[in-house]
């Protein structure tokens, strides 16, 4: 086939093209590869290489995958967006391109971009847009602003995609928190229920300590008890303590996982990290004034027993 014969139906099927001065160019269009045949012409080569890309983004176009009606009698493509209302794409039989363009970068990042169903609305308001609202734009100008078109329905996609998941993942983010809020009661309900026993054990220390003050055997069986009892409560405290140390990791981690892929504001989320941490360091605050506490006790009345042993 001659350039000027090349039809959009035959980049279908592996062709041969040949220009005026002879070169050939063998197009296999499986692997969409062009190999020449013979005396090699570079401006040829690029000649063929962009006519076949304007026909498969003119296939494309022209698909009932992306337009809504093919009307070859007035040379449109037309589009239906229930926002912008009818759209459409003039061709010409004769493809008019530029010969100092180079398409097939082009044409393929035009129809990656409008393969997926959820960008056909963005790409279309992009056309809108690029038409200056006239609501008609010619293949050569969309492939002359190509890229432009490209940016603004990647970032109109975006846009909307970040706000439509923004509840979604404001949601996650609030169960994200309870769930750290959650951990932290129940370590803290579990520490307040055992230090309720403190002063009672403490009491009844004392209290068996004065009742058997005559009796050595008896005093050190008291003391050697008490401070088993004060040796668990202390290992139990930090237990609790690594617990929430473990937490303290677990909320870091998910919380830059949140911050890096949510797309939700930093302020938010750092206002909604910062409520944890504080929660945290509270939390360690008591558990530490606890083993303090408790330590302190228990040396106060091991001082007590001890004093009262020696007096015998």
């Amino acid at each position: 086939l001659l350039t000027t014969e090349l039809k959009y139906k035959d980049i279908n099927e592996d062709i041969l093209l040949i220009d005026a001065s002879g070169t050939i160019v063998h197009y296999i269009a499986k692997k969409n590869e062009f190999v020449t045949l013979g005396k090699e012409n570079k401006k040829t080569h690029k000649d063929f290489k962009n006519l076949v890309a304007y026909f498969k983004l003119f296939n494309f176009f022209k698909s009932t995958d992306f337009c809504d009606y093919f009307n070859d009698a007035n040379e449109e493509i037309v589009l239906y967006n229930s926002a912008k209302g009818i759209f459409k794409i003039k061709y010409t039989t004769i493809p008019l391109i530029d010969k100092t363009d180079s398409l097939p970068e082009k044409v393929d990042l035009l129809i990656q971009i409008a393969t997926p169903v959820e960008l056909h609305t963005f790409l279309k308001n992009a056309f809108f847009t690029f038409s200056n609202n006239t609501g008609i734009l010619s293949i050569q100008d969309i492939l002359a602003k190509a890229y432009n078109i490209i940016e603004t329905t990647k970032r109109d996609y975006e846009l909307v995609s970040k706000q439509f998941n923004f509840e979604k993942f404001r949601d996650a983010l609030d169960k994200e928190k309870e769930k750290y809020f959650t951990n932290i009661r129940e370590i803290l309900n579990k520490l307040f229920s055992q230090a309720v026993g403190i002063p009672l054990s403490i009491s009844a220390t004392v209290l068996a300590s004065n009742k058997v003050s005559n009796d050595r055997t008896i005093l050190l069986i008291v003391l050697l008890s008490f401070l088993v009892y004060v040796a668990f409560y202390l290992s139990i405290q930090w237990i609790y303590k690594s617990d929430l140390k473990e937490i303290k990791i677990d909320f870091e981690n998910d919380f830059a996982t949140i911050q890096s892929k949510s797309g939700l504001p930093n302020a938010i989320i750092e206002k909604e990290k910062n409520k944890i941490k504080r929660r945290i360091s509270h939390s360690l605050h008591i558990v530490r004034f606890l083993i303090g506490i408790v330590a302190c006790l228990g040396l106060l009345v091991s001082w007590y027993i001890l004093h009262e042993l020696s007096k015998l």
